[in-house]
């Protein structure tokens, strides 16, 4: 039986890669090394730790423990969540600092898409009344009013352009294109707009 176990001891050892062993050898001697090519913050990391990862890859220590303490292992995770609240707060805030252009720059990309997309639905970018063509003054416009209700129904505007964008029938029966000056006349003609005071 001894036997048996060094055997399968010895074979688990000779599956692990020989770069591995030597990060073992230095992990015992407590040395740490930065993980080959570049990182986006040059981490130093542990070679202990990344050793122990490709000895439970190959074993399957983890997965076979997780499936077996699962219960027990959300119940630590969300009473640790509930006890360091404001920790994770400010780490998540840290966080969104540190990638808060990258983050505003692909949400302002993405909405920018979806606009495109929908003007090309409705037949280009220029309004239906004067031809006026500049994007940044063009704006999307019920043809039978009802616009606040309707974006109203949406959470935001985005949403509203894609449920516009898959249903491209529809997109084309309620709206249209207007520039600004256009638009806001139609409204004050129709009696679209409602002041406080009236």
């Amino acid at each position: 039986m001894i036997k048996k176990a060094l055997i399968l001891e010895f074979d688990r050892i000779n599956m692990i890669s020989e770069e591995t062993r030597l990060k073992m050898r230095n992990a015992r001697l407590g040395k740490t090394a930065p993980r080959k090519g570049k990182t986006k913050y040059n981490i130093i990391y542990n070679d202990k730790n990344e050793y122990q990862r490709e000895v439970n890859k190959i074993t399957g220590f983890k997965t076979k423990w997780y499936q077996t303490h699962r219960d027990e292992s959300l119940l630590r995770a969300k009473i640790y969540r509930e006890s360091h609240k404001e920790e994770i707060v400010k780490i998540k805030h840290i966080c969104y600092e540190r990638r808060k252009n990258e983050i505003s720059n692909s949400g302002k990309k993405y909405y920018l898409k979806i606009r495109n997309e929908l003007f090309d639905i409705l037949g280009g970018k220029e309004c239906m009344n004067c031809g006026f063509d500049v994007v940044e003054a063009l704006q999307f416009d019920h043809v039978n009013g009802g616009g606040i209700k309707d974006r109203k129904s949406f959470s935001s505007n985005k949403l509203m352009y894609l449920y516009y964008i898959k249903n491209p029938e529809i997109a084309k029966q309620k709206l249209q294109v207007l520039c600004a000056n256009c638009n806001f006349i139609k409204h004050l003609s129709n009696n679209e707009v409602k002041y406080n005071g009236e």
